[in-house]
């Protein structure tokens, strides 16, 4: 039965890997990757926004957590690689959210 279980995670591993949020947080991770000044600031920036999550996480929304964020870090946000980036990257954690969201509502579980 397992075998059957992760055949069908390999189905859904790939369904992912070929969707739109996936592809757009790669395209805009690399970009920012590739230069190691954007790189440090974009981990400062998701670390900040991490942080922000953890004060409310009932509000935890990746957009409204960059709102907050544009306020304290504007300069940041400002700079169309790493706000691209940020934005590929919630709405990636966004897509895997639900889908975890799926599988829990789909099983007598209490988390």
């Amino acid at each position: 039965m397992r075998d059957n279980i992760r055949q069908d995670i390999r189905i859904i591993l790939n369904d992912i890997k070929c969707s739109p949020e996936y592809r757009e947080y790669l395209r805009t991770r690399s970009i920012v990757k590739a230069d190691e000044k954007l790189k440090l600031r974009a981990e400062e920036a998701r670390r900040e926004l991490l942080r922000l999550a953890e004060l409310n996480p009932a509000e935890s929304d990746p957009y409204m957590g960059q709102m907050e964020l544009a306020e304290r870090m504007p300069e940041v946000l400002e700079y169309g690689p790493i706000r691209d980036y940020l934005r590929a990257d919630a709405d990636f954690c966004r897509l895997i959210r639900e889908i975890t969201d799926f599988l829990i509502d789909g099983l007598e579980f209490e988390a």
